[in-house]
């Protein structure tokens, strides 16, 4: 625990030193409040407002089908951090070894986060994410034969792949809504696309109920390798600029 609270303060007293203010507003709250409003209508006025309404974007099937594809990738990742253990020492391996697989492939994820976001702004937001869940499938399926084969070869290539394939569930999406539905209603969509990581949470209980029934993971696996499969054709094919009728956009300006 010392160790851990000596690299946390290291991390994060140098942050506190860049972001905090050293000189607080004299105004009070409220009229801080009044004063981010308005600039923040003065900026919108500045700005052409494009994309879709939330209203109008759930009437799109792209929409649903990236939202389907988060909850996907939302779900291999939390099995990782859910079932993880639980899997590697039913396979045999020592508790303590199955839990330093997986921190260190969250160790690797630091890395992998701004590579992610690197990444978007060499080859574009969409390829960029069907890359990077195209590496979440391969680090499940490396995660998979880490405990059926308990090589070394194997949890290597998980801890390595999990940094770069893990992001995709959460740097990418401000920059897929973005890219796909504007500034118009930005924010309430991008509230609506957070609900995914709670699903694919809660979507963990049917693991759970796949080993009670079978005694063993590999049906879970195998439906999870498959929807990964789809979440990557998804992201390939919807990640695009969602256009609507011209004549409801002028109407909405």
């Amino acid at each position: 625990f010392g160790t851990a609270g000596t690299i946390i303060l290291a991390l994060v007293l140098p942050l506190l030193i860049f972001v905090l203010r050293t000189k607080p507003s004299q105004g009070s709250p409220s009229e801080e409040a009044a004063e981010d409003r308005k600039a923040i209508e003065e900026d919108t006025g500045s700005r052409q407002l494009t994309g879709p309404t939330l209203i109008e974007a759930l009437k799109m099937p792209v929409t649903w089908a990236v939202f389907l594809a988060y909850i996907i990738v939302s779900l291999i990742n939390m099995t990782f951090v859910n079932q993880g253990i639980p899997f590697l020492t039913d396979a045999g391996m020592n508790a303590a070894k199955a839990a330093s697989i997986i921190a260190a492939g969250s160790a690797v994820l630091i890395a992998g986060k701004v590579i992610m976001g690197w990444l978007d702004g060499k080859i574009g937001t969409r390829w960029a994410t069907s890359l990077s869940a195209l590496i979440a499938v391969v680090a499940f399926l490396a995660f998979w034969l880490t405990g059926a084969t308990g090589s070394s070869i194997f949890a290597a290539a998980f801890i390595i792949l999990y940094g770069f394939g893990a992001p995709v569930s959460t740097v990418s999406m401000p920059m897929v809504v973005a890219t796909m539905f504007g500034n118009r209603d930005y924010g309430t969509i991008m509230g609506f696309f957070c609900m995914t990581p709670g699903i694919g949470g809660m979507l963990q209980v049917v693991i759970s109920l796949v080993f009670d029934k079978t005694g063993s993971y590999n049906l879970a696996w195998i439906a999870i390798t498959i929807a990964g499969i789809t979440a990557v054709i998804i992201f390939t094919i919807c990640i695009h600029t969602v256009n609507i009728n011209r004549n409801q956009e002028k109407e909405i300006q």
